[in-house]
C-alpha cells in the first residue's frame, strides 16, 4: 500500500516501483526517479543514483526523469541533520526521511554503548494506508539493514 498514489479518492497500488530521490541542486530541490530500483543489481542501483544526482545538479536532467515516482526518498544526513519527517508528494503515499549517519548511545542487552547509526522516519498519507502498513514496511528495512549481503543476491533469492 506504501507504493502507490491516492487518486480520485482511492488507493491506487502500483506494479512499479519509481523512488523519487530529493536531491538539492543551484536551483532549488528536484526529485529524478529511479525506475523499479528492485530489479537491479545493487550496482547499478547505485551508478544510476550517481548519474541522475550528477545530472541534477548540473541541471541536465532529462524530462523524463522526474516522472513515475511512487515513493520519495529524502535524506538530510549531508546537513548534518539528526532526524526529521519528509512531505507527502502527491499522488504519492509514502515518503522516507534518512538522518546523518553518527556516533550515538545506544542500549543493549542492559549496558550502554556507542554504535553508529542513523534516524530513518516515514510519512504516510492515512488515506491509503495505517500505521500497521508503515510499521511493516520500516520492520522491512530493518531487516534489510541488519543484513546487507542479501541485496546482492539475485530477488529471486531474497527473503521477505
Amino acid at each position: 500500500m506504501l507504493n502507490g498514489a491516492w487518486q480520485d479518492g482511492a488507493a491506487t497500488p502500483s506494479e512499479h516501483v519509481g523512488v523519487a530521490l530529493a536531491v538539492d541542486t543551484p536551483i532549488g530541490l528536484v526529485a529524478p526517479v529511479i525506475s523499479d530500483p528492485d530489479l537491479a543489481a545493487i550496482d547499478e542501483v547505485d551508478a544510476r543514483v550517481r548519474r541522475l544526482i550528477e545530472q541534477a545538479r548540473s541541471g541536465r536532467l532529462a524530462g523524463d526523469a522526474l516522472a513515475g515516482a511512487t515513493f520519495t526518498l529524502s535524506n538530510l544526513g549531508g546537513f548534518g541533520v539528526r532526524s526529521f519527517q519528509a512531505l507527502i508528494t502527491p499522488p504519492q503515499v509514502a515518503a522516507l526521511s534518512v538522518g546523518a549517519i553518527g556516533e550515538h548511545p545506544v542500549g543493549r542487552n542492559g549496558a550502554l554503548s556507542v554504535r553508529t547509526t542513523c534516524s530513518v522516519g516515514l510519512t504516510v498519507d492515512h488515506r491509503a494506508a495505517d500505521g500497521a502498513d508503515a510499521g511493516r514496511c520500516h520492520s522491512d528495512l530493518a531487516a534489510v539493514l541488519g543484513a546487507p549481503e542479501q541485496l546482492l543476491r539475485p530477488r529471486s533469492q531474497r527473503s521477505g
